[in-house]
């Protein structure tokens, strides 16, 4: 499985390509991560490694490079999660307030938390992803990797007449390319069922025109699962923790339950356990060496609440010492709902 240069689509680029050394999918060379040597870049000729290279290269990116808006125990906010747009705000401005904290996002607590998502991709997450080999689609499609509404030119009968952009175009294994696209931008998972079907029963007609065979339903579970994968390992969405907590629900993650009912081995959980391990205690105190000095973030974070002012600071600390308090702990779509309605209770 190889990656097409930026020329690609020309016919002796189309030849040559069995020439190519490395693979230079999106997940492989963006964000810097072209300047980290030890991540595995191909040719791949199994799923297992080609999604393994991906878990090793957000590792990596985690351990070197920086984590953007990334916080994998506080994702974004999004408006989907909110009835209306004032509670939206409200959310991000709060999620603004955590992350500004301490310098929530960079430290190397939160490198960690990345480290241990890609271990549990490699240990419980791609092995459901893989397919038996005498269940695996022969030979490996093209695949765009940036289908947007930008990208895509339609006609006034709603036909495709046109894709750009193919940059980063590159083969990749058939469960990919049946993942349905994300739209508007390829970060957003696309949760109109409808819309899904469309796209789903597309593939199939094409593919019985083409084959006279029929796609097997186990193929969409797998081809799901990879869409969000891919959103993971490449930190091109906004809620890493939401699609992570969906993969491990998908890959059959077992069920426990605790004195008070609880699951004792959903994600939060089996991050946190996993969080105190040996090797996981070495690596965190590895990684903060790297850390800001603390007269750094403390300048910064002086200067954003200086800006926005202390009831918001009060209101961060406290749910950072919640957080700091309960390994388990996610600040999500439900921690900010809630605040909003406690403080509009309380005003």
């Amino acid at each position: 499985m190889y990656a097409f240069p930026q020329s690609a689509l020309s016919s002796k680029a189309t030849r040559d390509i069995t020439l190519a050394s490395s693979y230079l999918s999106p997940g492989h060379v963006l964000e810097d991560r072209g300047t980290i040597e030890d991540i595995p870049r191909g040719p791949f000729h199994n799923e297992a490694d080609y999604y393994s290279s991906l878990a090793i290269a957000l590792r990596l990116h985690a351990e070197q490079l920086h984590m953007g808006h990334h916080v994998l125990r506080a994702p974004v906010p999004v408006p989907q999660e909110y009835p209306d747009f004032a509670k939206y705000y409200a959310a991000t401005d709060r999620w603004n307030d955590l992350v500004a904290l301490g310098g929530m996002v960079n430290p190397s607590t939160n490198r960690l938390q990345y480290c241990l998502a890609s271990d549990l991709f490699r240990d419980s997450i791609i092995p459901r992803m893989v397919r038996p080999v005498n269940q695996s689609a022969p030979g490996f499609p093209l695949c765009h990797h940036d289908i947007s509404v930008q990208n895509l030119f339609v006609d006034d009968d709603f036909n495709i007449t046109c894709v750009i952009d193919w940059a980063f175009s590159s083969t990749v294994f058939p469960a990919q390319l049946f993942a349905t696209p994300g739209l508007p931008h390829p970060r957003d998972l696309l949760l109109d069922l409808s819309l899904v079907r469309a796209f789903r029963s597309g593939i199939e007609a094409e593919n019985k025109r083409i084959s006279g065979g029929t796609i097997e339903s186990s193929y969409w579970k797998t081809s799901h699962m990879v869409s969000r994968f891919m959103r993971v390992v490449n930190l091109d969405a906004l809620q890493d923790y939401g699609h992570l907590e969906a993969l491990y629900a998908l890959a059959g993650g077992p069920v426990t339950s605790g004195v008070d009912g609880d699951d004792t081995n959903n994600l939060s959980a089996t991050l946190a356990r996993r969080a105190t391990s040996h090797d996981a205690l070495s690596l965190v105190s590895e990684l903060a060496a790297d850390d800001e000095p603390q007269s750094e973030i403390n300048r910064r974070e002086k200067q954003y609440f200086d800006a926005v002012g202390a009831q918001r600071l009060a209101l961060a600390r406290k749910v950072a010492f919640a957080a700091k308090m309960n390994p388990q702990f996610v600040a999500d779509g439900r921690l900010w709902r809630w605040v909003y309605e406690a403080l509009e209770y309380y005003n």
